[in-house]
């Protein structure tokens, strides 16, 4: 019975431990939809490669 009890317990705290979890990774991400992200991060690469471009043009 006293075990039965434990792992009762020991259930509960794991379960916490995933609803906070799921709740870390929600506000990580920001409820952004994938595509999205996928835009975003191709702008952000666009930009640096025509960054990168433009300072070899100019120590040319």
């Amino acid at each position: 019975m006293e075990i039965e009890n434990e792992l009762k317990k020991i259930n509960e705290r794991l379960e916490n431990i995933e609803i906070k979890i799921t709740q870390l990774n929600k506000e990580l991400i920001g409820e952004r939809p994938a595509w999205l992200n996928f835009i975003v991060a191709f702008i952000v690469v666009f930009i640096c490669i025509l960054l990168f471009g433009g300072i070899l043009i100019f120590f040319s």
